[in-house]
């Protein structure tokens, strides 16, 4: 009864409940240089939607501003609702030009690149894995299946290069999982956040999350390996999985 308890207080303390039905997958705000105001927000969308031939809303999670131009990244979607985001399509890298006489402030100047869609089609399309001997489960793309079958080490593959992997360990606390990943030779945290127990990093061809939820059994690490031109595409996946990653607080029985 009391890991159940844990296990509820873990996953509403973190928000790790997307369900199968969620139509709005985004990443954490990276730096944001500029601020995306509702006719800039419009202004993107359209140059996007022009370039795709229909509606969408552009997601923009990143922007760098040097004096002049500003480029930012975004993630789009199908036009859905107000205050809702369809199924993804696209990464897109887009330009702005600095204009003081706008009350937008900027105006588009060009949409720089679009990503090819996911390979594995609509992000719609996942399914719910568990390990109950290490108490934690996730939601993982269709298309990958189970290459390594080790409780503490469990590996799943769509192609070679391209997997994910969670390791499983005694959790020595937060604090501890972070000295050690710091003191490693390429320890460096692009996100964290010790409320919900987690942090991240990633480079041109890996995403890693690692979990260390204070109070729970066991800490964990998740990491995709990609080849280098699907990194957009594979770093929404991570954050998907961040998002659907759920703690029970220990094994099971």
């Amino acid at each position: 009864m009391m890991k159940k308890w844990i296990a509820l207080l873990v996953s509403l303390m973190m928000l790790f409940t997307m369900s199968h039905a969620l139509a709005a997958p985004t990443r954490d705000m990276l730096n944001m240089d500029i601020d995306i105001g509702e006719g800039l927000q419009k202004a993107i969308n359209g140059t996007v939607g022009e370039m795709l031939g229909q509606e969408v809303n552009v997601y923009i999670y990143s922007s760098s501003f040097d004096g002049e131009t500003a480029v930012v990244f975004g993630d789009v979607y199908t036009k859905a609702e107000p205050e809702e985001l369809g199924a993804y399509l696209h990464n897109c890298r887009l330009t702005l030009q600095y204009e003081t006489e706008l009350a937008e402030g900027f105006s588009v100047l060009s949409c720089d690149e679009l990503s090819l869609e996911y390979r594995c089609g609509d992000v719609m399309q996942w399914e719910e894995v568990d390990n109950a001997e290490y108490g934690y489960s996730f939601n993982l793309p269709t298309g990958f299946t189970l290459s390594e079958d080790v409780a503490e080490c469990m590996v799943w593959q769509i192609a070679e290069g391209e997997t994910i992997t969670v390791t499983s360990y005694e959790n020595p606390g937060y604090q501890k999982v972070m000295e050690n990943y710091l003191n490693a030779p390429s320890g460096e945290v692009l996100m964290e956040n010790e409320l919900f127990g987690y942090f991240y990093t990633n480079g041109d061809t890996f995403f890693e999350l690692h979990l260390a939820v204070d109070g729970t059994e066991y800490a964990y690490t998740v990491r995709l390996d990609f080849p280098a031109e699907r990194q957009a595409e594979y770093l929404l996946y991570g954050e998907m999985i961040r998002n659907s990653f759920l703690v029970w607080g220990g094994a099971v029985g």
